[in-house]
């Protein structure tokens, strides 16, 4: 009883400190909006029906949508 109790108390701790934090949800908020930017060029939401395609989407998305106009000159623009 007392090592669930404690995960629980320890996961309460964790999204109080961590996950809710500004500069965490700022964060969060920046890797959003670069997703729904890079969706017209990389199609991502269409990859969320195909479980295989899914299986792809993992963090190298973000290193991916990063380096994109290094691949792509001239298609999307720095601002």
């Amino acid at each position: 009883y007392h090592n669930i109790a404690e995960l629980f108390h320890s996961r309460s701790s964790m999204h109080r400190r961590v996950y809710t934090h500004r500069k965490a949800k700022a964060l969060e908020f920046m890797v959003v909006d670069a997703l729904l930017e890079a969706d017209a060029a990389l199609a991502i939401s269409t990859k969320i029906d195909d479980p295989a395609q899914f299986m792809h989407l993992d963090d190298s998305l973000l290193r991916t949508i990063e380096n994109y106009h290094a691949f792509y000159p001239g298609v999307v623009s720095d601002g």
